[in-house]
């Protein structure tokens, strides 16, 4: 496309080809140019003639490019049933931006992977997530979050067993003062199976306030332990410990 708008000029490219050597393999690619966006795209799938085996690949480049933001985002899948079905999927974004009516300057990191496999006997999942973000507004208040995640699952015949981990941290301060900050660290782990489910819970938040002459401080602690046996027996061990003191 031509405009004599600079924004509206751009230029997609495709292509997509079908080979049968060594089996069948469907290929595609994209690319986009633009003077504010531009990003590839390939991905293929093979089939094997003999063993029917599959092999799936994703490969996606993302760019955006604004007076006020700059964003890049990288996907990437790959995927395959030779001896057992297994994908590994990634993706990583990274931003930067800058507002000037505000005098927002930050930026921004995000990482997630995903991991799958499976057979006859049993399925697993694993994933991850990890964030972060830093800013100021106005130089003067500064913007701070961290974000940690994992999960686990593991399936079989014998039952299920699961894990996870969520850490949080969160602040907002004025120079040297503390407006705002929350803290949060969460494990949970499950087993499960027809005659037991067994699960631990174990929680710690800490957050303090101090906006407009309101402050507060808090505290937070929880740890549940659930043994179940059906029609059996049920124990259950909870304990919760909060303090939010407040003006």
């Amino acid at each position: 496309t031509m405009s004599e708008f600079e924004v509206l000029k751009a230029k997609l490219d495709g292509t997509t080809s079908l080979t049968t050597k060594r089996g069948l393999k469907l290929a595609n690619s994209l690319s986009l140019e633009n003077s504010h966006i531009e990003g590839t795209h390939d991905s293929s799938i093979t089939v094997s003639t003999e063993t029917y085996g599959t092999e799936v690949s994703v490969a996606t480049i993302a760019k955006i490019s604004l007076p006020i933001l700059n964003l890049e985002a990288n996907q990437n899948l790959v995927a395959d049933t030779k001896t057992k079905a297994n994908a590994v999927s990634t993706l990583r974004v990274k931003a930067d931006f800058h507002i000037p009516m505000i005098k927002a300057v930050g930026k921004a990191e995000v990482d997630h992977s995903l991991k799958l496999e499976g057979a006859f006997e049993y399925i697993s999942m694993e994933s991850s997530t990890r964030a972060n973000m830093d800013g100021t507004v106005h130089e003067d208040v500064l913007i701070v979050g961290i974000l940690d995640n994992e999960f686990n699952l593991y399936l079989n015949n014998d039952g299920l067993r699961s894990t996870s981990k969520i850490i949080a941290d969160a602040k907002l301060n004025y120079g040297t003062d503390k407006l705002f900050g929350l803290d949060v660290n969460e494990n949970l782990a499950v087993e499960a199976s027809l005659n037991r489910v067994y699960a631990v819970l174990k929680y710690t938040s800490n957050n303090e306030a101090d906006l407009f002459s309101f402050n507060t401080h808090g505290k937070h602690i929880a740890q549940a332990t659930i043994d179940f046996a059906p029609v059996s027996s049920l124990i259950a061990d909870i304990e919760i410990d909060i303090s939010q003191p407040s003006s």
